[in-house]
């Protein structure tokens, strides 16, 4: 598929960049970010385009040439010897074509509609928990004079940027507000848009890359590198950019250099759970500090998501509202409980068994655990081992609930896949996973969880033994080295980074049975994992299938999992 063959080149582009310091010098890094460009430009508007082989084999010619010169012959036969100068010049000549291709599908789309028309649908930024566009499983009730609010403080007010933080606790609907913001027609009838989030392990370069790939209007690219295409392309047009869930001053420091002042009347919004991080921000513009939802509010948000357009029991609405009530005004909180009571009978003692219980938030959140089948419950903990702010692709979620065997078919008519997305779909329903992206034809692509629900996530996953976070549980590295030996001794499964797998005192590896590894800069996994004698399934995040390594005398393909026999 032309998307699955961009998406590797883009990540072969990132993995050059982290672990190939000897080779890119400045003059090959321009190329190979402006190689990324391309491959984004082209995934951006694939849609649009009838004739996606044409992309899928210029991406793939492209991932060809790219693995042989970092990873194929000749690496080993010129790459010591033979300037960078030639490669940055190879590599040059590879970005023309690429170029090329770009340039067909800009003309098609420029002479079928408008530039605006062809970004609506803007791609999502980083390896985010969040979809820029809103889909059918945000309903957002009682913000209507929140949006008021914040589109007349962009639309008004001075020539000079202006950045407006967005304020609240987490689960208040700080992402879900900006959604509606940026996708308001008045928007994006006056300013260019791009949106980003930002990872606490977030990579300036990353981001740069995505925001590019997110701005609506960019049909073409001549540029090279994308920090100074961003700020020249943003110097020349008012602009309004999203920067998701900043989570310190640095992480602000950092993103902000990527844009200019222009006297424009450009605007950022910011979203944060901390005021001290507001305030640092803040260009001479006031702090939008989110409420939580009244009762009328509540009961609302919990009734349209509990029963739709359907008529509901008016016997229900008195114990209805006082779970609504008990929630706190906090939107997440009452979208996991309308979850679970979408899932039973509509039934007024069940509904009062449900009102009984704490309405804490870490509380509801471990109700609706409580309230899940049996068979979803290892499938919604495992995802505990993919890190935080992670966006999670379903092929590869399906592909290892299945290697672990979680997914068992419960006709003859689906298949073990179909079966998976299944039990996605309802985790959806129960608003325990989010989802971030959807395919043409409505499944889901991508998906995360709030960063709350892991939370949770993580410790009931490592208390029930199916997959201990050991990033989450030890924090730092000096952590890690003295203390990981013990910690994993009782567990099968592990989420580690590619360094961990490189400590020496791994006296109770051979157990483990399943390994996600997080790749770290200067760290790999071929090799470092033969001491794991069990080892099963082996999941490499972010990673191409570059390097095959036999261990125990089974092939491991990273980035895919396979569960062994």
């Amino acid at each position: 598929m032309a998307y699955e063959a961009l998406d590797n080149l883009k990540q072969t582009l990132d993995l050059i960049l982290e672990y190939h310091d000897n080779l890119v010098t400045h003059s090959v890094k321009q190329e190979i970010l402006s190689i990324g460009v391309q491959a984004a430009v082209l995934q951006l508007n694939l849609k649009h385009y009838p004739n996606k082989e044409k992309i899928r084999e210029a991406a793939n010619t492209a991932y060809e040439i790219i693995q042989y010169f970092f990873f194929g012959e000749y690496l080993s036969d010129c790459g010591s010897t033979e300037p960078t100068a030639i490669l940055a010049k190879k590599l040059r000549e590879l970005a023309q074509r690429l170029q090329s291709t770009v340039g067909d599908v800009v003309d098609y789309i420029k002479g079928k509609a408008s530039v605006s028309s062809i970004t609506d649908s803007p791609a999502v930024g980083s390896s985010s928990r969040s979809a820029i566009t809103s889909s059918e499983d945000d309903f957002v009730v009682g913000v209507d004079k929140d949006v008021k609010v914040i589109i007349n403080r962009l639309l008004e007010g001075s020539t000079r940027l202006r950045v407006l933080p967005i304020v609240g606790t987490g689960g208040i609907g700080k992402t879900t507000l900006a959604k509606i913001v940026y996708n308001d027609p008045s928007i994006i009838k006056t300013f260019k848009c791009g949106w980003v989030t930002i990872s606490q392990d977030y990579n300036i370069g990353t981001i740069a890359l995505h925001l590019l790939a997110s701005i609506k209007g960019m049909s073409a690219v001549r540029k090279i590198l994308i920090d100074s295409l961003i700020r020249e392309y943003l110097h020349n047009n008012r602009y309004l950019i999203v920067v998701d869930d900043i989570c310190s001053k640095k992480a602000w420091d950092d993103v902000k250099m990527l844009f200019p002042e222009n006297d424009e009347g450009s605007r950022i919004m910011v979203t944060t759970r901390l005021q001290d991080v507001a305030a640092y921000v803040r260009y001479s513009s006031s702090i939008h500090m989110m409420r939580l939802l009244d009762a009328r509010d509540s009961w609302n948000l919990l009734k349209q998501k509990v029963f739709g357009d359907e008529d509901f029991p008016i016997e229900l609405e008195d114990i209805g509202t006082k779970i609504a009530k008990g929630c706190g005004g906090l939107p997440l909180a009452i979208l996991l409980v309308a979850g679970i009571l979408s899932k039973i009978l509509k039934s007024r003692n069940l509904w009062k068994k449900i009102a009984a219980n704490d309405t804490q938030l870490e509380t509801i959140i471990g109700l609706s655990y409580n309230h899940l089948p049996n068979h979803l419950k290892p499938c919604f903990l495992y995802i505990a081992g993919f890190p935080e702010d992670q966006e999670i692709r379903v092929t590869e979620l399906v592909n290892l609930w299945i290697s672990e065997g979680f997914v068992t078919s419960s006709s003859g008519s689906k298949s073990l896949e179909e079966e998976a997305e299944d039990y996605l779909e309802d985790l959806v329903e129960r608003s325990l996973v989010l989802v971030t992206n959807r395919k043409f034809d409505g499944k889901i692509k991508s998906c995360s969880i709030h960063d709350i629900v892991r939370e949770f996530c993580v410790r009931q996953a490592a208390k029930e033994k199916v997959i201990l976070s050991i990033m989450d549980y030890l924090p730092t590295p000096i952590l890690r080295k003295h203390f990981v030996p013990r910690l994993i001794k009782d567990h099968h499964r592990i989420s580690a980074s590619s360094y961990d797998l490189h400590l020496k005192d791994y006296v109770h590896s051979s157990h483990i049975r399943t390994i996600i590894c997080i790749p770290k800069k200067g760290y790999r996994s071929e090799g470092v994992v033969e001491k794991f004698s069990s080892l099963r399934v082996l999941h490499v995040l972010r990673r191409q299938r570059l390097v095959n390594s036999r261990i125990n005398g089974h092939v491991f393909s990273y980035l895919s999992c396979l569960a062994l026999m």
